[in-house]
């Protein structure tokens, strides 16, 4: 963290998802051991990673830290996570996945173009903190980067500050004590 921020401008952008929209974060079984749905395990992981970048935020205001933290998510972007992430051991294309692959001409972009909202949070000078950035199109599922809509559900900051504390802990690092080392 200190070599982080002491760049001119640094930034953090963390990669969330159009699936935080569905994601519930279940603090009674946070790592799915007791129930393990890979839909929801998803959705969850990516609410997480948004609040993260929320919360990195405040504290990074609050604290008066030279740093700005963003999120960005990609939209429908083609990438070998339509193939083999729904099937997740499954022999065959489940029908999600087939009818996914009918859309896909018509709802999608390429990895690359999937990959603009995040240069556009690590590099615009438009871009600010505590915003999500993913394509301007239909359900902002493709088209150029522009700032992103947060669910309502990523929004409690109770939430964020539970979720860093369960991070410390299951890691071990507190980005406090490393804030200034």
């Amino acid at each position: 963290m200190p070599r982080v921020r002491a760049g001119r401008l640094p930034r953090v952008v963390t990669v969330s998802s159009l699936a935080h929209r569905s994601g519930h974060i279940n603090f009674a079984d946070l790592q799915s051991q007791d129930r393990y749905r890979s839909w929801g395990a998803y959705s969850q992981s990516k609410l997480a990673t948004l609040m993260f970048s929320l919360e990195l935020e405040r504290r990074a205001r609050s604290e008066g830290w030279n740093l700005m933290s963003t999120a960005a998510h990609p939209g429908y972007a083609v990438t070998g996570l339509q193939s083999t992430g729904p099937r997740m051991g499954r022999q065959g294309p489940s029908l999600t996945e087939r009818f996914g692959k009918l859309l896909q001409p018509f709802l999608s972009h390429s990895a690359a173009a999937g990959a603009l909202p995040t240069l556009y949070a690590a590099t615009s000078p438009e871009a600010q903190g505590g915003d999500l950035y993913g394509p301007d199109g239909f359900y902002e599922l493709k088209g150029p980067p522009a700032r992103a809509k947060i669910a309502h559900r990523a929004l409690d900051e109770t939430v964020w500050r539970q979720l860093w504390d369960v991070s410390e802990r299951l890691t071990g690092v507190s980005l406090a004590a490393r804030a200034y080392a």
